[in-house]
């Protein structure tokens, strides 16, 4: 596939991937059959592929860069490779083996499109498996429920080595269709953040194998139901994909657990390095330093820092902090003073990578609710807006959660609001209490309506803008949001 085609892929909305994907299949005379959910056209060989047409980006890319190498691919405002990534593999596995396919709407928002296409009534005919291309990295093999050892014995003669993941269309799709299927990585990593990256080399790999996969003759493997467990397990959420990894500065290699430098000793880097990133934009530049605490100055002394600024390793296109990329990170537990605004509530907050939300019986987009021991659900940390008639649902098992369900799963994750233990006086402050992973502590004044996004993007080790200023969520490993009563005021 040209470099053109594929960037066309990775900048296309769901709905204009759609379209093109229709007017491809149709064009290469194949019968399709489009739906509100999904695009599914049946073929000749008995293998069903799969694979996703959204991403989690609210905005698709405007501009793609390439590593000198061309290997490597990024954009700033997100590169889509979970599921691009996917539906480029499907395409060129489609030139060999007439398989049939389908191409699903909105997994990332609970496998809406999946769902539907699992009632839409269809025959799937004689499908030995499915194949989904869904995967970080650039050789697992994941199994969900379900689990047939003689289909594994057949991926992995191709070099494939099994992983573990949460959910994805297949689990869906397998259990609804008693078909067996597998997810396989795409050379995508750092899914579901800005800063994500494609490793093309690896991508194509994959196809090579993937295509001698399907090809190879089998019989049709027997779907094994699920053997399911009273315990969940909670999905292990890591943002950067390798254990650790170096980067080499000048004569030294530094680790993610070495001693860290002094202030006044600075990594200094250059543009064979790192990318320089300032406001979103790139920067040229001969020569950037950065100290301990991540700030970036373009002066040895470190007297002239370089805001709203980030850096882009040239080779992989990570994202680099001070320590490179740390080890996994530890559980975050976020706690927002006493707890006279919600008495003893004392909720918990559930993500949209622990639970599906439903309201009205219907899947609702959401990045984070609260749920207090009343089993209310609500909008935001405050307990003020209330999601009526929603339910939350495990991404795990598909069981309804309630209060007791979350604080034996999620035990880490409770939220203890504050005022100081006195009545407001209706002129409050709020602040962001950030500590970093080298011990140091930040405070920033914020809006109210930053308290969601801060907490987010520690969460996630991602960015966010607070008023004028960036906050790099990947320097901090826990943040508490701290409230002042600071009297009245005649504004």
């Amino acid at each position: 596939m040209n470099k053109k085609t594929i960037e066309n892929i990775f900048k296309a909305t769901q709905t204009e991937l759609k379209s093109a994907l229709e007017t491809y299949l149709t064009g290469g005379g194949r019968e399709i059959l489009s739906q509100d959910g999904f695009l599914y056209s049946k073929g000749t060989h008995p293998v069903l592929l799969v694979a996703h047409m959204d991403t989690v980006h609210k905005e698709s890319p405007k501009t793609i860069l390439y590593s000198k190498d061309g290997n490597t691919i990024m954009s700033l405002e997100g590169i889509g490779g979970d599921d691009r990534c996917g539906i480029i593999m499907i395409l060129e596995i489609l030139k060999k083996y007439d398989c049939s396919v389908v191409f699903l709407e909105d997994e990332e928002i609970g496998c809406v499109g999946a769902r539907k296409f699992c009632k839409a009534g269809i025959d799937l005919g004689d499908i030995n498996y499915a194949v989904e291309f869904d995967r970080k990295g650039g050789n697992d093999y994941v199994f969900y429920k379900d689990y047939n050892k003689d289909f594994e014995t057949h991926i992995k003669k191709f070099g494939f080595v099994k992983a573990t993941g949460s959910c994805s269309d297949i689990s869906h799709i397998a259990p609804a269709f008693k078909i067996e299927a597998v997810n396989i990585s795409c050379g995508y990593y750092c899914p579901h953040c800005w800063y994500e990256y494609v490793k093309l080399d690896e991508m194509y790999d994959i196809i090579e194998r993937a295509t001698k996969m399907i090809g190879a003759k089998t019989e049709k493997f027997d779907y094994v139901e699920p053997q399911y467990s009273k315990s969940v397990v909670t999905p292990k959420i890591t943002y950067f994909d390798d254990n650790y990894y170096q980067t080499s500065f000048y004569d030294k290699t530094w680790y993610h657990d070495s001693v860290p430098q002094k202030e006044e000793d600075p990594i200094w880097l250059t543009p064979d390095q790192v990318i320089l990133i300032v406001c979103k934009k790139q920067v040229e530049f001969d020569r950037i330093y950065m100290n301990n605490k991540g700030k970036i100055f373009d002066d040895k002394n470190l007297e002239h820092e370089l805001k709203d600024a980030f850096l882009i390793g040239t080779q992989y296109h990570y994202v680099q902090t001070y320590w490179g990329v740390t080890r996994d990170y530890p559980k975050q537990t976020y706690k927002l003073g006493t707890k006279d605004d919600c008495g003893k509530k004392n909720p918990y907050y559930v993500n949209y990578l622990q639970a599906l939300l439903l309201v009205d019986g219907e899947e609702k987009e959401f990045d984070r609710v609260f749920i207090d021991s009343s089993n209310t659900i609500y909008k935001d940390i405050w307990l003020k807006q209330k999601y009526e008639g929603a339910k939350l649902v495990s991404v795990i098992d598909g069981s309804f959660l309630d209060y007791n369900d979350i604080a034996e799963f999620y035990p880490e994750q409770t939220y203890i609001l504050t005022n100081n233990g006195g009545k407001k006086s209706g002129v409050m402050k709020y602040y962001a209490h950030l500590f970093s992973w080298g011990g140091d502590e930040d405070v920033v004044e914020i809006d109210k309506r930053d308290i969601d996004d801060i907490v987010i993007a520690v969460e996630r080790q991602a960015y966010v803008r607070v008023g004028n200023r960036i906050i790099n969520g990947s320097l901090y490993r826990t943040v508490e949001i701290l409230e002042a009563d600071i009297g009245t005021t005649d504004k």
